[in-house]
């Protein structure tokens, strides 16, 4: 029998099963060709050379991007054994509970092969969900890699606490002052690090950063790259928005041990843990509230303290942690997403424009047109402003509609949001839903804060079950349930402002958009109904922190 590439001699799987399983990896006619005579045929990289008429070196290009779309990038003959162990388990069609009763020789080699299971099996899906992100300007998500913009890492937190609100605060109350506050980005020399540099630490990292500074991007990115082999690979990597997992954790408590083996479908997650095969990417902390928020805050200190080995990553605005003691205990280090800096800024202009426009050359000139105008002395608030994505993204949109930039963060909201309303919704008009379209764009907007402002009398202030967010347009509207549910389904599909995070469950599509719209509300319209509740809300779940605007409404 010809030698294969493993150490011990291994039976071959049948043709057909081999053929499904390379269907379902995507593999090309050549790659499945290479797949079947390995572990059909056992026949050797010469062998399979010498059938298929080509040479050895193109036989290991062609294994290394099978390897790779079965989520294995290790080194050396493990590559096969870990592909030959997951094939075994597939072929038994009954993934494995537990590995706590395997001999310790053995018990490693099955638990590379579990995690690259999982990782297979699942490395789609994390593709899906994770590698594209919404682009305002375009009607489509576009592939992280597009746009994203290497986060930089501050590992000592900054002074300033200045929330989001105080900034829309000052720029309401029309205070040129504010702009000598919180500007922190362009210009200043601080100590960075790359965010994908620092997992290399393996310690627990609670990343702090403003509203709109990339928290959630770099968690997706961070979750793209170690699904694609590039970091951390002996890892499962798993991203869990908080937000949705306050309704989605209930059926388990709220226990992410559980959470997990039901996403896995794994009955055992035990072993994995343990060994810190897991990179666990935790997004939103700050936008827990209540009981809810407080069970969850202390399911993620018991999954640190329970598996030290495991990485934990959490997410959460800069003003709104607490207990950093507490957390420290747990080996958790507090490090801050820096504001962009000026490589940063152009390097996501000339993205963001050669995206929106679709053509490289004519995307470079509009970025470089944007970025002249941006540096110069006299738009020195403006580039004071715009260091955050949400913002800088913001700018671009303005740019790209009117040549113009406005240095004033509430100013920039109004006219972003504006452009938005009437831009897309005059290019993606949908049938049948012309209540909605025939609102005008200051309609459209008393129509966002009243839903902005609505989920603020709860509690639970960011996600909306559909019936809700449906009861809340028909009483805006006057107009009944079936009718509502045309314009929600307007509203999300022409800007996008309003999005379904899961089935029937909804939210703004980033909260920055609601709090401008609360404030916005709460500052211009003091007799707004239930205002008192609102106030209420806003000051008990500290997302705001700002009781000098809220004494002064």
């Amino acid at each position: 029998m010809p030698v294969a590439f493993t150490d011990s001699p291994a039976m071959p799987f049948p043709n057909d099963f081999l053929t499904e399983i390379g269907n379902e990896k995507n593999l090309t006619d050549k790659q499945r060709d290479v797949f079947v005579l390995l572990f059909g045929e056992d026949k050797d990289k010469v062998q399979i050379a010498n059938k298929l008429g080509t040479t050895d070196t193109v036989i290991s290009t062609r294994l290394t991007e099978i390897y790779k779309k079965f989520g294995i990038n290790d080194s050396g003959p493990v590559k096969e054994k870990q592909l030959r162990r997951y094939l075994e388990k597939c072929q038994k069609r009954q993934p494995p509970s537990s590995l706590s009763d395997l001999p310790a020789e053995s018990k490693k080699d099955d638990i590379d092969a579990l995690v690259q299971q999982v990782r297979s099996r699942f490395h789609d899906d994390i593709q899906r969900l994770h590698g594209t992100m919404p682009l305002w300007g375009v009607d489509r998500w576009v592939p992280l890699g597009d746009l994203f913009v290497d986060v930089n890492i501050l590992e000592e937190l900054s002074s300033s606490r200045k929330s989001e609100l105080d900034d829309l605060w000052q720029d309401f109350s029309n205070n040129p002052s504010h702009r000598s506050l919180d500007r922190i980005g362009l210009g200043m020399e601080r100590q960075r690090v790359s965010g994908l540099e620092l997992l290399a630490k393996n310690t627990n990292l609670m990343v702090v950063g403003k509203p709109g500074s990339g928290k959630t991007t770099y968690l997706q990115r961070v979750a793209t790259e170690c699904n694609a082999g590039k970091l951390q690979a002996y890892r499962i990597p798993v991203l869990i928005r908080l937000r949705d997992f306050v309704r989605d954790g209930r059926e388990v408590v709220y226990a992410l041990k559980p959470y997990l083996e039901k996403c896995w479908q794994l009955s055992d997650a035990e072993t994995l843990l343990k060994q810190g095969r897991v990179l666990v990417l935790l997004d939103g902390l700050d936008e827990l509230t209540g009981e809810d928020g407080k069970k969850i805050t202390e399911e993620i200190k018991k999954l640190a303290r329970d598996y030290p080995q495991v990485q934990v990553i959490v997410t959460c605005r800069t003003q709104s942690f607490t207990g950093e003691m507490d957390w420290k205990s747990l080996n958790f280090e507090f490090v801050e997403v820096a504001d962009f800096n000026e490589g940063q800024v152009r390097s996501f202009a000339e993205h963001w424009f050669m995206t929106v426009m679709g053509n490289e050359l004519a995307g470079v000139a509009r970025a470089g047109k944007f970025l002249e105008q941006l540096f110069l002395e006299s738009n020195k608030p403006v580039r004071e402003l715009a260091i955050t994505p949400i913002l800088l993204s913001l700018t671009c949109v303005v740019f790209h509609s009117t040549e113009k930039f406005y240095s004033k963060r509430s100013k920039l909201y109004e006219e972003g949001l504006e452009l938005l309303l009437e831009q897309w919704d005059k290019s993606r008009e949908i049938e049948r839903d012309e209540i909605y379209r025939d609102l005008s764009v200051e309609r459209k907007l008393e129509l966002l804060s009243y839903l902005a402002v609505k989920k603020f009398e709860q509690t639970q202030y960011v996600l909306f079950e559909q019936t809700e967010i449906e009861g809340y347009i028909a009483e805006f509207l006057g107009i009944g349930h079936r009718d509502s549910r045309t314009v929600l389904r307007a509203m999300e599909a022409q800007h996008g402002l309003l999005i379904e995070r899961s089935q029937k469950v909804w939210s703004f599509s980033h909260l920055t958009f609601q709090e401008y719209l609360v404030a916005k509300a709460m500052i211009n319209s003091p007799d707004f109904p239930n205002i008192r509740t609102i106030k209420s809300s806003v000051l008990q779940s500290g997302l705001f922190h700002s009781k000098q605007l809220l004494q002064n409404v």
